[in-house]
C-alpha cells in the first residue's frame, strides 16, 4: 500500500468558509475525473509514497532559518474533524493561507535542490530505511524525489502568484 500526499490550490477565502471535511473533499484523488485537468493546470499536485522524505530534506535545510522550511509539506494550520455522524471518520487537512503560501514559495525558490540532494544522499537513504520503505534508496528514487521537489516549487510559485491558499491531505 502506498501513502500519497496531495496539494490543492484554492481561492484565499475557501478555507475560512469551509469545514475540514469540505476542504478534504475538495482535494481530488488521482482516480477522480477532474484530477488530470487540475494537475495539468498546476491546481493540484500529487506525490506518491515519499512526501515524508521531501519534508525531511526541506527541514534539514531550514533548521536555522525559522518556520518557512516546515510549510511546504506538513506546515500550516492543521484542521481536524472527528466522527460527526456514523460513517464519517476523522478528517485531517493542513491549510496554508496566502501569506504562508508566499513564504513557502520564497523558501522553495531559494532552496539549492542539486546541492542539498548531493549533500544529504546518505541521510536520505537512512531516513528511507527509518520510515520503513522496503526498496533501498537508489539513483532512480533520488531522481524521483528531485522531480517532486521541482514540481512542488513550481506549484507553490503559481499559488503565491495567484494569491491563493493551499490545502494538503495525506491519503492511503
Amino acid at each position: 500500500m502506498s501513502v500519497d500526499f496531495y496539494w490543492r490550490r484554492v481561492r484565499a477565502e475557501v478555507p475560512e468558509v469551509s469545514s475540514p471535511r469540505r476542504l478534504q473533499e475538495s482535494v481530488p484523488l488521482w482516480s477522480d475525473d477532474e484530477f488530470g485537468t487540475l494537475q495539468k493546470n498546476e491546481e493540484v499536485l500529487l506525490v506518491e509514497r515519499h512526501h515524508a522524505l521531501l519534508d525531511f530534506l526541506l527541514k534539514d535545510a531550514g533548521a536555522h532559518d525559522g518556520r518557512p522550511h516546515e510549510l511546504p509539506v506538513f506546515g500550516g494550520e492543521r484542521r481536524t474533524e472527528h466522527e460527526v455522524e456514523p460513517g464519517w471518520f476523522e478528517v485531517d487537512v493542513w491549510v496554508l493561507d496566502p501569506r504562508s503560501v508566499r513564504e513557502a514559495a520564497e523558501f522553495l525558490a531559494a532552496f539549492p535542490v542539486e546541492q542539498r540532494m548531493r549533500e544529504l544522499s546518505g541521510e536520505l537513504a537512512e531516513e528511507a530505511r527509518a520510515l520503513g520503505f522496503s526498496s533501498p534508496w537508489d539513483a532512480e528514487w533520488q531522481s524521483e524525489l528531485r522531480q517532486d521537489l521541482l514540481r512542488l516549487r513550481s506549484f507553490f510559485a503559481a499559488a503565491a502568484e495567484a494569491g491563493e491558499a493551499v490545502l494538503k491531505v495525506e491519503r492511503d
